[in-house]
């Protein structure tokens, strides 16, 4: 079999040759598609928007999300940037108060933590977020503000951050007049220097305050304010500026927020942090040209530099509304303040309906909740999965405890980190041992090993990082300090174990270090790349199951202003690196890097915008987005679930996601590898061989499987004919489940009878997947039957060997649109096997239990179906018998009349037997005693709704209804036989058309 190294080689000639051909790029992983697993709990979100006209529609742009939309004041929220967005960090959004159909989005979140995510400038959307258009300012960096003539939606001001790890020009404000599709800077204080926040005057558009700070992120520290931070104004549009004092501070500022009162003029807050107590709220009467200070709150000025956010009610002049860690409310015009509760806590922005001011959204660290009573009562976040991940770890469910079982539990707020015992990173690696579960590792500057659940820990290694004490310094300044852990430099920030040899550990830092033991700990030797920028972070570390040589790492600089992506590879063991980052763009920086444990070469890599992959151990890589929403990739890990592999995405914003058909993606590698190696093209189907897959009852039983098995096949074109994949016991040809796809006009053979029993779904050119839920084919049931109190959906399968086989009829010859000849092909067939595994937890279910089930289920839905089929016999005689009674007299054969009448009121009776005809004409099956078709039915959905064998009691009701049913279908049977036959002879003696039995239907 060719390997997926030369895989890769052959697929990129062939994709260069079709291109070189002038035909379109094929994407052999079309149709695969990844799968949100959640939580649906919502991740930091620091901006949100609304319009009057929509009372209860709102917008949030989440910092690692995208754009999100309500319409039913929080109940649910759908993603509106996932099509045409190509970042996920959102930090500004805007409706256009003349039209709620024209949305500006600003990217870039301006809240700068350390590990914030960057943007790619402005987006528009005139159809309420139904589609966007990107409109510039792609080097903004982080974007705090849009503001929108409130009488022309096309002329409007961003206020540009900038981006957060270094200088860059872009800081300032802009202005535009077309829409977006053009823009002017109208103030620049400096490349340091950007506007945290921007206000538009309500009673004068010409008017505007701009809030100038001057910050950067670097890994160890947050820089913090200068004396070119201020609240500036313009009076012309923004074509001048003036920096405004008259009793606000001066000197060294820090952040500032601004708010203009829309109900009274000239009214405005401002909220600005100085060091040595400068700081506080402030209020204008005079649209800023004095200012008094009228509280120094200290809730409201902690971490200035993350919040100082202030928001004027539209409604009362005196009430204002301040976020910080809490979210306060004063009605006094910013005297006094009380706090408000929101689900979350950490609070950025706030829109208030100037209509019905009780109406707001509000934004936090843990999403977007709307209120419709002011304030008091709020919608729940659990509905956003905007859930930020840094890593992915692991957590017992069984037991739901935990244990704090720090190594040394110090705290770290506020100490420099040089006075440290330890430097741990708030996201250091916490890594269990392939070899021995009892070993658990963790890691400050140093890695550290317990052999007991923590109770004791044992140092292992050296300081294994650069330790440069300029860098381990309390962070922050020169107007706040910020040290919550994220700033906390020179530690060891990536750690990994060879999956083959024990003891051989790999430890990586964020300065750029890479050290590896091979004797458990006790000697460690310095490996770092010739090629390792300086302070680059080493973020993943990821040793070969292959080749106990090869080693990938993936390294990170964004945090230094560079987004250059590293991946090194080592095939010697640490002595020599290659870097291998080829197709990789020049600004997708790489935070995660993972080699497939089941394919050799085959390589994923997480990025800031995007997952790659590569089937060349790293020399080249492509996209693999699939259906991923933009966001950043923060880790992955290829997880083996009873031999069926999936690849897990831990993500900054958009929850965890998984590829549940990795075993697919490396069998289309090595097909497409060997058809290029053969130089031939195939022309044939594929199908390929299902994963095994593990059956899976819902919690509580009756809820039917929360899984099932995904058999995925390939066409070369179109289908001119009949596609049809039959399920079947592995060495029967019975078949459980039919799917079907059909030309267009074609029916299945067999009538209405026959079409409820098939699925139908839409085969194409390419990949194709259907999904087989593990359940036999359901009772076919009369239309318009009411099964009170019933399941009627298939049976559970046991877990077994099953077979998928794939047919696709035969195909004329014929021309395509484009004039080409196609060759008529013949019928095609093939097989695969696969496993339905059992539960691991139903410890106390037994094979022989599951297969009882199955065993009374399949009777039960043979029975109901033998009984609706009864039932439409019945009344297909009744039809055709009262046809034939209305032409009696017409005809002369009157004396025919009592043995039609005599089938008549036999078929009423039976019919009446088996089916509660009132229940089915009233809907009203409470007041109708049920008959034989639901009491079977209520008995299928009892045992179909307890993952056990049968019941004794269960038992018991199958065989009396056994005993009531049998009779009955025999009667059926010598009516609709022996019975219905002497009628008809008798009528062709006269020459009267025969009555039809229902099986030459």
């Amino acid at each position: 079999m060719i390997d997926l190294k030369h895989a890769a080689v052959l697929l990129a000639i062939a994709l260069t040759a079709a291109q070189a051909a002038g035909q379109e790029d094929p994407d052999p992983f079309e149709g695969i598609e990844f799968r949100l697993v959640g939580p649906s709990r919502g991740g930091r979100v620091t901006a949100v928007a609304g319009h009057p006209s929509h009372p209860y529609t709102f917008y949030m742009g989440s910092t690692g999300g995208g754009v999100w939309r309500t319409t039913n004041a929080g109940i649910t929220w759908e993603n509106l940037s996932d099509r045409d967005f190509k970042a996920g960090s959102v930090g500004a959004v805007t409706v256009a108060p003349s039209d709620p159909n024209v949305i500006y989005v600003g990217m870039g979140s301006a809240c700068p933590r350390g590990n914030v995510s960057i943007g790619d400038g402005m987006y528009r959307s005139t159809d309420a977020g139904t589609s966007w258009q990107h409109i510039g300012l792609e080097r903004a960096g982080a974007i705090s503000r849009v503001r929108v003539h409130p009488d022309d939606p096309s002329v409007l001001w961003v206020g540009v951050l900038g981006q957060i790890f270094g200088s860059n020009p872009e800081r300032g404000v802009y202005r535009s007049t077309d829409g977006g599709e053009t823009w002017q800077q109208v103030l620049s204080i400096s490349d340091d220097a950007g506007i945290a926040d921007l206000e538009l005057d309500p009673f004068n558009p010409r008017v505007l305050y701009a809030a100038v700070w001057r910050v950067e992120r670097k890994p160890w520290t947050l820089i913090d304010g200068s004396d070119e931070g201020g609240l500036f104004r313009s009076t012309d549009g923004g074509d001048t500026w003036e920096r405004l004092e008259g009793g606000l501070p001066t000197g060294v500022l820090g952040r500032i927020g601004v708010s203009a009162s829309p109900a009274r003029r000239g009214r405005l807050w401002t909220i600005i942090t100085a060091a040595e107590g400068r700081g506080g709220i402030f209020r204008s009467e005079d649209h800023g040209d004095t200012w008094k200070k009228v509280s120094d709150e200290p809730e409201l000025l902690t971490r200035g530099w993350y919040y100082s956010h202030i928001h004027a009610d539209p409604a009362d002049p005196n009430t204002v509304w301040g976020s910080n860690v809490r979210f306060f409310k004063s009605v006094d015009a910013g005297a006094t303040w009380e706090r408000v509760g929101t689900p979350h806590g950490d609070n950025h922005d706030l829109w208030i309906n100037p209509e019905q001011p009780h109406i707001m959204v509000q934004a936090n660290d843990g999403g977007a909740n709307v209120s419709v009573d002011g304030g008091r009562s709020w919608s729940t976040q659990n509905n956003q999965p905007t859930a930020e991940f840094y890593r992915i770890d692991r957590y017992d469910h069984r037991s739901g405890t935990a244990r704090n079982m720090i190594l040394y539990p110090q705290m770290q707020d506020g100490t420099a980190p040089r006075d440290l015992r330890y430097r741990f990173q708030w996201n250091a690696p916490i890594l269990i041992s392939r070899h021995d579960p009892d070993v658990v590792y963790h890691t400050s500057n140093y890695v550290h090993r317990t052999r007991d659940g923590g109770w004791t820990w044992e140092t292992i290694s050296p300081d294994l990082t650069t330790d440069d004490d300029e860098k381990q310094g309390v962070p922050g300044g020169p107007v706040q300090h910020d040290h919550t852990g994220v700033e906390v430099y020179n530690t060891v920030f990536a750690l990994a174990e060879s999956p083959r040899t024990a003891g051989e550990i790999w430890a990586g830092s964020d300065d750029g270090r890479i050290h590896v033991s091979q004797d458990n700990g006790v000697t460690w030797v310095d490996v770092t790349p010739a090629g390792m920028p300086a302070d680059g972070t080493v973020n993943s570390i990821d040793v070969s199951h292959h080749d106990p040589r090869r080693v990938y790492v993936g390294v990170y600089r964004y945090r230094m202003n560079d987004y250059t992506p590293y991946i090194f590879r080592t095939d010697d063991g640490g002595e020599s690196w290659t870097t291998v980052t080829d197709g990789l763009p020049a600004d997708h920086f790489v935070r995660v890097v993972r080699e497939d444990p089941g394919a050799a070469g085959l390589l994923f890599a997480g990025t800031e915008f995007g997952l790659y992959a590569s089937f060349d151990g790293g020399d080249s890589w492509q996209s693999f987005q699939l259906n991923l929403p933009r966001t950043p990739i923060t880790d992955l890990l290829i997880h083996h679930n009873a031999g069926n592999p999936d690849l897990v995405l831990a993500t900054q914003g958009r929850s965890f996601w998984v590829l549940d058909d990795l075993g697919l993606v490396r069998e289309l590698a090595r097909e497409r590898a060997a058809e290029v190696a053969a130089g031939t093209q195939r022309d044939v189907p594929q199908l390929f061989s299902p994963e095994p897959v593990v059956r899976i009852d819902r919690p509580g039983g009756g809820g039917g499987f929360a899984n099932g098995a995904s058999i995925w096949f390939d066409l070369p074109e179109e289908p001119a004919g009949r596609v049809e994949l039959v399920i079947s016991p592995d060495g029967s040809d019975r078949v459980l489940r039919r799917f079907v796809s059909l030309p267009e006009g074609e029916e299945v053979e067999g009538g209405d009878e026959e079409r409820p029993r098939i699925e139908s779904f839409e085969a194409k050119a390419g990949l194709n997947r259907v999904v087989w839920n593990l359940r036999g084919q359901a009772p076919h049931l009369v239309e318009g039957a009411i099964m009170s109190l019933s399941y009627t959906g298939g049976p559970y399968l046991p877990p077994g060997t099953y077979r998928a086989t794939l047919t696709v009829a035969a195909s004329e010859e014929r021309t395509d649109e484009g004039g080409e000849a196609r060759a008529a092909t013949a019928d095609w067939s093939d097989s695969r096997t696969f496993e339905v595994l059992a539960d691991p937890r139903l410890e106390d279910i037994s094979q022989a239990d599951l297969e009882e089930q199955y065993a009374m289920l399949d009777q039960l839905s043979a029975r109901l179906t033998a009984t609706h089929d009864a039932i439409a016999g019945l009344r297909s005689v009744r039809e055709q018998a009262g046809a034939l009674e209305e032409r009696l007299d017409e005809a002369g054969a009157s004396e025919l009349r009592p043995a039609v009448e005599a089938i008549l009121e036999r078929a009423g009776e039976l019919d009446e037997r088996l089916i509660q005809s009132r229940s089915r004409v009233s809907q009203d099956a409470l007041n109708f005693q049920p008959r034989i078709d639901n009491q079977y039915a209520y008995l299928y959905t009892h045992v179909f709704g307890n993952t056990a064998r049968p019941t004794a009691g269960a038992r018991r009701r199958f065989e009396d209804l056994e005993a009531e049913l049998l009779p009955i279908l025999e009667a059926v049977s010598e009516l609709t036989g022996p019975q219905l036959e002497e009628l008809n002879r008798r009528a062709r003696e006269l020459a009267i058309p025969a009555v039809q039995p229902p099986a030459e239907r």
